[in-house]
């Protein structure tokens, strides 16, 4: 608080003001010439109670933040705040009134009853205290503002990036190489089965360039896509990769950023053994919570070590969208990768 200039901008204007309207009652029922003095004592006094006020209003107002935000409860949060506010004005009147009766006791001016002047500087505090409740407030939803913007647009370079990756792996010489050369030997050997790899193969193509429309996708189109994925992969390691799916029927519609799952899946192929003796098995686990994808444990010696950097993308979306990130660990001689799934109705992402 103290380091944002708009705070002393805000305190300085409403110290100011106050000492303004004080001295000008003061020429307007005293009839005396304007002293400076009394002008800088004023200054000085009000700074310090504005912000003592401004100090608890900004504590009152974070806290606030956190225990009933106003998106989910806005008349009850306005209520309170009109009660704090007169709560605060009382207590600070009571506390000027005793200073004045234990410092300025025997002091006939101060002493004086002055019923207009004592109402005027009621009125002044309850709208200084108003005022610096509403600049908090300002203060605070713009901050808000600015944060879920900055998150939207990492998000967003997240998305892209993510699109970019995506297009890079699928289209990278060894998938190609790797999916055309499959393709070549089963056009004389299987017609049928090469005509299904060619649509298999268009329809990933087709999911990955279609990325830029979604943000999240429900868990059912994911694996749906998978599904064409793994057909590509089966017609290169046969019998070898296994794969196990059981989803509960109330995760299909819950959300996730696109090709998670697939970037699961394509890790085990990738950084495991596949041969005949050391079979690859990956198990895809749904609940209404999260999806989990493990797979036995036989780390390849691949010169072609992980960056982890489309994991890191992936933990790093989670987190942009308040969301706790995937977890990757080892386990009982299992690789495990828990991802959590997004409940649909709190993400206007898709139609």
């Amino acid at each position: 608080m103290l380091r944002d200039p708009r705070y002393w901008t805000f305190h300085s204007f409403i110290v100011l003001l106050i000492a303004g309207v004080l001295e000008l009652e003061d020429q307007l029922e005293q009839v005396q010439q304007p002293s400076v003095s009394e002008f800088l004592v004023d200054v000085a006094v009000f700074s310090v109670v504005i912000y003592f006020i401004s100090w608890l209003s900004f504590q009152v107002v974070r806290l606030l933040n956190a225990l009933m935000p106003w998106e989910s409860s806005l008349f009850k949060r306005f209520a309170v705040e009109m009660m704090i506010i007169l709560s605060m004005v009382s207590v600070l009147t009571l506390v000027a009134s005793g200073i004045k009766n234990v410092f300025f006791f025997d002091d006939p001016e101060f002493n004086a009853p002055d019923f207009g002047f004592e109402i005027m500087a009621l009125i002044m505090l309850i709208i200084t205290t108003f005022l610096v409740f509403a600049y908090h407030e300002f203060i605070s939803l713009s901050s808000a503002k600015e944060s879920l913007e900055l998150k939207n647009e990492l998000l967003q370079k997240q998305h892209y990036l993510a699109k970019y990756e995506a297009l890079k792996n699928q289209l990278n010489p060894h998938f190609l190489f790797n999916s055309l050369n499959a393709l070549s030997s089963l056009i004389y050997r299987d017609t049928e089965k090469a005509d299904m790899f060619i649509k298999k193969f268009s329809e990933v193509f087709r999911y990955v360039l279609e990325l830029n429309k979604e943000r999240l996708v429900p868990l059912k189109q994911e694996l749906r896509f998978l599904e064409s994925y793994l057909f590509l992969q089966k017609i290169r390691y046969d019998h070898q990769l296994i794969i196990y799916q059981q989803v509960e029927a109330g995760a299909f519609q819950k959300l996730l950023p696109p090709l998670s799952l697939q970037l699961a899946v394509e890790n085990a192929i990738k950084h495991n053994i596949i041969s005949n003796h050391q079979q690859l098995h990956i198990w895809i686990e749904g609940t209404a919570n999260e999806l989990v994808i493990r797979n036995n444990y036989q780390p390849n010696n691949s010169l072609n070590e992980s960056l982890g950097i489309g994991q890191n993308n992936l933990c790093e979306k989670y987190v942009l969208l308040g969301k706790r990130p995937p977890q990757f660990f080892l386990k009982d001689n299992f690789y495990q990768v828990h991802l959590p799934l997004l409940d649909a109705a709190a993400w206007n992402v898709y139609s």
